[in-house]
């Protein structure tokens, strides 16, 4: 259901801002379920391969302090596309990875890449979902959650050897371009101006203890949002790894191991605008942390590779 204020032209950009959505979420699932097979590629053991995704991420903090400038200069469009382009044009490169140094700045550029497209993306969809009756972000999020499923699915497939790295990440590396010429000419071309926030009247007389107040909620926030990152970093980009190396699972079935997250991502985010309706936030946010720990307690400890996929899928 739309708003009579939703036109066709926000039809077209809002499509396009789903099909990105979609295609970022394809870029990272391409590679990471075949992580033990770059492991191996590289020459390098678990912990040196965890110090190097983890400088990685580095390359997102980048991005992360420079996009707010980028974006105020060139807009969300032109940033959202450059950014998706050298993300899709990078992905490749990490089938070329021979040192673990190529494979470092690889990973290092694909998340500066990731940041510029994924805030840019997020803004573009948040007006287009304020333009509606019914928002939609939780369905955008669901569709890059579809994108890791699709482009999980593929790996695992090709990953017993029958079609090598080089040619999976570059196939699928041109299938991305080719949808980017879809989204490209959909976007909004004008960013919406940000309407200024009036100081509330207790802080006109000078009281500082909302302001005190509202420190302590971003402060909690941002452990919050720490943890939900080492939740799902440990979850996603080692679940292939713990099934490799501690299960001794095949390739093809190690890389399942972030099909089943994701897969659990797929149906919370799906549902979660549901669930919210029904329960209320408060308590589907303590039922979900619950979920997860369980999950998480679970993929740790379970012996068995069925088992492990199952409590990924809760994690997720």
């Amino acid at each position: 259901m739309t708003s009579p204020a939703f036109t066709a032209t926000d039809r077209r950009a809002l499509h396009s801002v789903a099909a990105q959505f979609w295609v970022n979420g394809v870029v990272f699932a391409s590679f990471v379920p075949r992580l033990p097979e770059i492991k191996d590629r590289i020459e390098v053991g678990l912990a040196t391969l965890g110090l190097l995704l983890t400088l990685g991420s580095l390359g997102g903090l980048v991005g992360s302090s420079l996009c707010g400038r980028l974006i105020e200069r060139f807009g969300t469009r032109r940033v959202m596309l450059g950014g998706a382009t050298g993300l899709v044009l990078t992905l490749p490169l990490v089938g070329l990875a021979t040192t673990p140094a190529f494979f470092l700045v690889t990973v290092m550029s694909m998340h500066l890449f990731d940041v510029l497209t994924d805030v840019a993306m997020n803004m573009q969809g948040s007006w287009l979902s304020g333009r509606r009756s019914t928002p939609v972000m939780h369905r955008l999020h669901g569709l890059w959650s579809v994108g890791t499923v699709v482009g999980g699915l593929l790996a695992s497939r090709l990953a017993s050897g029958t079609v090598s790295l080089q040619t999976h990440l570059l196939v699928v590396s041109a299938c991305l371009l080719a949808t980017l010429l879809y989204v490209a000419p959909g976007l909004l071309r004008w960013d919406e101006i940000p309407r200024p926030i009036g100081p509330s009247p207790i802080h006109a007389s000078g009281d500082n203890c909302p302001a005190t107040s509202q420190r302590r909620v971003l402060l909690l926030l941002a452990i919050l949002a720490f943890g939900a990152v080492v939740v799902e970093i440990i979850t996603s980009d080692w679940a292939a790894l713990r099934l490799s190396e501690d299960l001794s699972a095949s390739a093809s079935v190690a890389a399942l191991g972030y099909v089943a997250f994701t897969s659990g991502m797929v149906m919370g985010r799906f549902s979660g605008d549901w669930a919210t309706a029904r329960i209320g936030a408060q308590r589907l946010t303590k039922l979900a942390i619950v979920t997860a720990g369980i999950g998480l307690a679970a993929a740790t400890l379970v012996p068995g590779s069925v088992g492990l996929a199952q409590s990924l899928s809760f994690v997720g």
